[in-house]
């Protein structure tokens, strides 16, 4: 308790929850590319779990192409929220209620998959996403991030790597139904986790960050809908049009 009521960490907002569902036609699909658009809310914890806390609302677009025994994603998305401080009392000089954040990202993705029954069977995929941020939020990181007992990722640029494994299939009584469950692995290479931080904490003194998550996926004709749980009880819902 005595640790945590003087040392304050802060990351970007995206921290490891930059990874997201992104869907594909399966191969029984008449059309074998679609366009996917959506929108939705996030929310979630920051590193300091029991304190501080963000939402935003977040538009994606996405273009699948499923081939024989393989699915490719690319896309972009743009997100903006506020981020909401619970640790910082109000004697701190450094006390805010809230900041804003803003994102722009891009991803790209690739499945191998077999084809079985009314499933595919996404058994291996690969998944790189970069965002960047903007805002008050990431300007406070920065204005904080050499006073003592701030220990701060400054970065407003994120890239992470991810190998996914998924399922997806038709539903028994009704065709215009589809349904998908995946699970993922990932690396944002050179952020840090707080547990590292200590008194000698330095700029030069990063450590990769692993992380995980979930998702699944509704699709009714040309609507959609996802359901994820990431990093940081990190949870986000989403509706869309396939077109």
């Amino acid at each position: 308790m005595l640790l945590t009521s003087c040392t304050h960490y802060y990351y970007p907002a995206q921290m490891n929850n930059n990874i997201a569902y992104r869907p594909k036609p399966l191969l029984t699909d008449t059309a074998k590319t679609s366009n996917y658009v959506s929108g939705g809310f996030v929310t979630g914890f920051s590193s300091n779990a029991e304190f501080d806390s963000y939402t935003y609302g977040i538009v994606d677009l996405g273009r699948a192409h499923t081939l024989k025994w393989m699915n490719i994603y690319y896309g972009a998305y743009a997100l903006t929220g506020s981020y909401y401080n619970a640790q910082l009392n109000d004697s701190d000089p450094n006390h805010f209620h809230s900041k804003d954040f803003s994102n722009l990202g891009g991803c790209f993705s690739v499945d191998f998959f077999t084809h079985s029954g009314r499933a595919d069977i996404r058994f291996l995929g690969a998944e790189v996403t970069y965002s960047h941020e903007y805002g008050a939020y990431a300007n406070f990181r920065k204005a904080v991030s050499n006073q003592p007992d701030y220990y701060v990722d400054t970065r407003t640029d994120l890239t992470t790597i991810a190998l996914t494994s998924e399922v997806a299939w038709r539903g028994l009584r009704d065709p215009n139904i589809e349904y998908a469950i995946r699970g993922y692995v990932s690396l944002t290479p050179g952020h840090t986790v707080a547990g590292y931080f200590d008194n000698s904490y330095s700029q030069n003194n990063k450590r990769s960050n692993v992380s995980g998550g979930g998702a699944f996926y509704f699709q009714y004709h040309r609507l959609f809908a996802i359901l994820e749980n990431g990093d940081m009880f990190h949870t986000s819902f989403k509706v869309g049009y396939r077109f």
